[in-house]
């Protein structure tokens, strides 16, 4: 199911969305870092994915499926709250050949 639509159905279940989304055991407080973690750790885990992958990692392919979505430059950089486009470029390993299938696929169109 794709995030989105399995946010909106999250969203419908539990009505109007106040203070955290996710929260702790309590209820009160937003999930505790440590916890996310375990969580991202296990869904990495019982799909089989290799290397690094933590919170953090959520966090640059959000940026990264914005940039292959067209998201501008601008808008990366205040999301990431970079001072140049070329900070925001390393920080999501956009390469070279990257840039040069996009200029290809121009010519597609």
């Amino acid at each position: 199911m794709e995030l989105r639509a399995a946010f909106r159905l999250y969203i419908k279940e539990v009505g109007d969305i106040e203070g955290y989304i996710f929260k702790g055991r309590g209820g009160l407080k937003p999930l505790h870092r440590t916890q996310a973690y375990r969580i991202v750790k296990k869904a990495a885990n019982e799909l089989g994915l290799k290397g690094v992958i933590s919170c953090h990692s959520l966090r640059k392919t959000v940026g990264y499926q914005l940039y292959l979505d067209g998201a501008s430059t601008t808008l990366l950089m205040s999301i990431y709250n970079h001072s140049s486009f070329a900070i925001t470029k390393r920080y999501l390993r956009i390469s070279q050949t990257e840039k040069d299938e996009a200029f290809l696929s121009l010519s597609h169109h």
